[in-house]
């Protein structure tokens, strides 16, 4: 699989635009992520994308709720998943 569409991630995580666009920030500045054009994402450690979808298998719509401040900064907590 290539880069990853943030607006995709945005809509799986159940979150507008700005507030995944914080934390693609703290994935970048940690080099979990790189930028792989205009939009997109890829992940920087080699197997990580394989790693999750083996050993992370649920939809977040079904099966989890993430708790998202009204307004998230970058200094605000990470999501938290409630199953």
């Amino acid at each position: 699989m290539g880069p990853s569409r943030m607006a995709d991630v945005a809509a799986r995580l159940g979150v507008d635009a700005n507030y995944a666009s914080q934390y693609r920030l703290r994935l970048l500045a940690a080099d979990v992520i790189r930028p792989a054009g205009r939009g997109l994402v890829a992940f920087e450690l080699p197997y990580l994308r394989d790693y999750l979808r083996e050993h992370v298998t649920l939809s977040l719509p079904d099966r989890a709720k993430i708790e998202a401040p009204p307004t998230a900064t970058p200094d605000d907590e990470p999501p938290r998943l409630s199953l």
